[in-house]
């Protein structure tokens, strides 16, 4: 899960735009030798949607560059089984850029866990203790292809076609052995689960740039068309060993979901005077994304719908947003003000007849402002302030979840509303040749913040759903130093600490609750003897206590080695990934029926090695541009 300082609500764009494949936990499609850099915004500006109550990340992906020609073709394998294929090219001359590149995926990942309920149920206490082992399978490829035409030296024209699809193969099997209170064993089950879900992702987009001879005024119109569909398709088994041994019941559900979302904006700069910048813009957004579901269950020779869940879901968003911003900056000081509007509509179309559809409308006001000071050329500071919005995803909304445990069931929550945040932030710069030392203060504000609300019932099946509470108070101080000790060397850290405040009642139960974490990152990289360059990471993220649920810290390690030859044509680079395995996730629920404990490794150490070759005639340059690779 993408998330800063802790905070999960973050919004990802890549080269400054939405894209299909970040906001469906896809970003996979991007091969890392296409990324050129990537910018962390805690505090954004009204000039970037308002959406994200973490901030924005932004990826930025490699241009073209100056020279006519060139490209790259890349080959990678790993352990456990981890294939890609990835090629690109550009070509340019006075008025053309033409670019593109494809690329092909084939990884395995093995995933174990263990769990324990003990609950308190009318008929006394019973104890359910589960063993997974998972084998998970992606295959993958990918096209982009487009073309930047410039009819004037002051317009460009560029459009491009973005293609993504992943065939996600899971085959599971999990032991559950239940038991009463004097650990005397009930039941045996083994249930095994397979999972398909074929996804494709596509994006069209055409911009149009637009400079003038008065200096620094531009203008930037864009179309976007994302759409995508997926089929997920669940088959659970379950056997029973003991006391008897026969097949229990078989569960079956298929999801299909698609999504066709338009986006056209236009954004406007120019100077006002000798030392300020004046932006305006305006966006407009609309997505539909549709959900038909069915779950069924064979238990005596036939399948039949479980627990009702048949249903089509159809989900309808229109955002419209205007935004002005002003910039100020003049020797030491520089100010700059924002505002934004964005009016949102939201309809949820349900078929069950109990179930009524939900219409909501909203206009919020979203102002940002932020106040700088150079104390000298080493040491400056910053105060901003900004207001934004999270907006429910489509799976909480959706009241279908799956059923990959026959325990459990995971529900959507139509009525859900979003949350809106608060934050002041505090920054304090100081730089030399050699040392950064950056201190950070920020308290965020969230209204109608999301938790899960856990419910069990007398048979033992336990259910979650996610829910509006009132206000989420997170005080956080962070710090982040990077130093070159020497040439060619840097060591990297970043420590946060926060407090998490609570408040809110739902359905007559108090989720009032508190808690302090910290993450903590470090990192080296550096030149070691014949050239070959290194890079280190150690991470580590503190656990998390709410009041039905906490999730203990885990860590891990990652690294690399890298080097050129033939002229720095050829790369070879050998990394790992969560090194002797030291992430794993723990935590657990405590509720007034039961309580429960979890362990899961979700991957292993991998271990990837990857050769890459660069096409023309100079350095490194091709075109890796777009939303969808």
């Amino acid at each position: 899960v993408v998330s800063l300082r802790g905070n999960s609500g973050v919004k990802v764009l890549i080269n400054g735009k939405p894209s299909a494949l970040a906001d469906n936990n896809a970003l996979q499609g991007i091969p890392a030798s296409n990324i050129d850099k990537v910018e962390i915004m805690t505090n954004p500006s009204a000039k970037y949607e308002a959406e994200g109550s973490a901030g924005i990340i932004n990826i930025i992906l490699k241009d073209a560059g100056a020279k006519s020609w060139g490209g790259q073709v890349s080959a990678s394998v790993g352990i456990p089984v981890d294939y890609r294929l990835n090629a690109s090219y550009s070509h340019s001359n006075e008025k053309w850029t033409y670019f593109g590149n494809a690329g092909l995926r084939y990884s395995n990942y093995i995933s174990v866990g263990e769990a324990e309920r003990i609950s308190q149920l009318p008929g006394g206490v019973q104890i359910l203790r589960e063993n997974l082992d998972q084998d998970r399978n992606d295959k993958a490829g990918n096209a982009f292809g487009g073309f930047d035409f410039r009819p004037t030296e002051n317009t460009t024209l560029s459009a491009s076609y973005s293609y993504y699809h992943q065939t996600n193969d899971d085959l599971a099997t999990i032991n559950y052995k239940y038991s009463d209170g004097n650990e005397n064993l009930q039941q045996d089950w083994l249930q095994t689960y397979d999972y398909l879900e074929p996804e494709n992702y596509n994006q069209i987009e055409v911009t149009w740039a637009q400079t003038f001879n008065r200096e620094g005024t531009k203008l930037l119109v864009l179309f976007q068309n994302d759409f995508w569909d997926n089929d997920e398709q669940e088959l659970t088994i379950v056997s029973e060993s003991f006391p008897t041994t026969a097949e229990a019941f078989q569960l079956r559900t298929r999801d299909i979901e698609s999504s066709n979302d338009y986006l056209l904006q236009s954004d406007y700069e120019q100077k006002l005077g000798e030392f300020g910048k004046l932006e305006l813009g305006v966006r407009g957004e609309t997505r539909i994304i549709s959900s038909d579901y069915l779950a069924e269950i064979k238990e005596e020779g036939a399948f039949e719908v479980y627990r009702d869940l048949e249903n089509l879901v159809d989900y309808h968003e229109r955002i419209g947003a205007v935004y002005a911003q002003y910039a100020f900056e003049k020797d030491k000081w520089g100010v700059q003000v924002g505002l934004r509007s964005e009016y949102t509509n939201v309809k949820v179309e349900d078929t069950q007849a109990e179930t009524k559809d939900i219409n909501k409308s909203y206009n919020w006001v979203f102002p940002s402002s932020t106040v700088s000071y150079k104390f000298s050329e080493n040491l400056n500071a910053s105060l901003g302030y900004s207001k934004r919005i999270q907006r429910p995803r489509f799976w909480q909304l959706n009241p279908f979840g799956g059923i990959s445990n026959p325990n459990e069931l995971r529900f959507g929550n139509a009525d859900l509303d979003p949350s809106y945040r608060d934050l002041i932030e505090l920054k304090v710069l100081f730089k030399t040749d050699r040392l950064t030392i950056s201190p950070q203060l920020a308290v965020h504000y969230i209204d109608g913040f999301y938790d899960t609300q856990v419910l069990q019932d007398s048979n033992g099946l336990v259910t979650y759903l996610p829910i509006n509470l009132d206000q989420e108070r997170i005080l956080n101080a962070g710090l982040i130093v990077s130093y070159e000790p020497f040439k060619s060397w840097q060591i990297n850290g970043e420590f946060n600490a926060a407090e998490f405040k609570q408040r809110g009642f739902y359905e007559g139960v108090d989720f009032g609750n508190s808690f302090q974490t910290y993450n903590l990152e470090l990192g080296v990289r550096g030149k070691l003897p014949k050239d070959i360059r290194m890079q280190l990471n150690f991470y580590y993220y503190g656990g998390q206590r709410y009041l039905q649920s906490y999730r203990d810290p885990y860590y891990g390690i990652n690294g690399g080695l890298s080097r050129k030859f033939l002229e720095d044509r050829l790369q070879v680079s050998l990394n790992v990934r969560n090194l002797f395995a030291l992430s794993v996730y723990r935590g657990g629920a405590t509720l007034p029926t039961f309580t429960n404990s979890y362990e899961r490794q979700w991957q292993g150490q991998r271990i990837g090695l990857t050769v890459a070759w660069d096409i023309g005639a100079d350095v490194r340059a091709r075109r890796a541009r777009g939303s969808i690779r």
